[in-house]
């Protein structure tokens, strides 16, 4: 592991660790000049938001040992690497990912179109991109949904190609009613990742949501999770007392 993977690895723990203080004990965060203690649920999905990203990146930073896979070549070519095969491995790299067959763009406008008939949900804003240094695989965008409920967005650097979906309801002091709508919720975005717009997915996924809750609340101590292929897309959910509710779309 790099020296600087370390880092950011480290950060991610971190930022994970501040995030579940400021869930239990929020008054650490006061603002010093207003007073003003930040709401336990902001707290938590930022920290949260930045742990997974740096985690991300972290692992992105890891040097690969392809020691034992590459084919033996020659000195000479192995001591004066052309710019030419350099590139063409990056570019290999990066394409041969599963994609979604929509953009950021696409994906924004579709979901944007659903949020219209959900309840109390923002809309992604126009002005809002997928970033990332030059050298990264994934550029990503984060958006809040409702205070409940934020998203990750990961996208091709090159194309733009939407290539995963990522959701954490954060804990808020809300009814049980609320509860469940924010969970519908999710399940509604999730389901934006499939194109043939099946009637009968949102309620696959919220029962799949369901049943790791239940999972969950009968070994807390362990993590609970669930997955789902349908269409060439893999669906999941993901809860355990350090990470919250993670919920998450893929391409196959």
């Amino acid at each position: 592991m790099s020296f600087l993977s370390s880092i950011v690895l480290l950060l991610s723990g971190l930022f994970s660790l501040a995030a579940f203080i400021g869930l239990f004990a929020p008054k650490l965060f006061t603002d010093k000049k207003t007073g003003n203690v930040p709401k336990r649920s902001q707290l938590f999905f930022s920290g949260i938001v930045m742990s997974v990203i740096l985690f991300v990146v972290g692992l992105f930073m890891m040097p690969k040992d392809d020691a034992a896979t590459a084919p033996a070549v020659t000195e000479t070519a192995a001591t004066e690497p052309t710019t030419e095969n350099t590139e063409n491995t990056d570019t290999q790299a990066n394409t041969t990912k599963p994609e979604f067959s929509f953009t950021f763009d696409e994906y924004r406008r579709l979901l944007n179109k659903e949020i219209k008939y959900l309840n109390g949900l923002t809309p992604i804003p126009t002005s809002l991109k997928p970033e990332g240094s030059a050298k990264a695989v994934n550029h990503t965008a984060s958006h809040y949904l409702k205070k409940e409920l934020g998203m990750i967005l990961s996208a091709n650097p090159e194309t733009k190609q939407m290539r995963g979906i990522t959701l954490i309801m954060a804990p808020a002091e809300t009814t049980p009613a609320q509860l469940v709508i924010t969970t519908t919720d999710a399940a509604n975005v999730l389901a934006v990742a499939d194109t043939s717009n099946d009637k009968q997915l949102p309620g696959r996924l919220l029962k799949m949501i369901l049943d790791t809750s239940k999972k969950f609340a009968d070994s807390p101590e362990k993590e609970a999770s669930e997955t789902l292929s349908f269409k060439g897309v893999k669906y999941g959910v993901m809860i355990s007392q350090y990470t919250g509710v993670m919920m998450y779309a893929q391409p196959e």
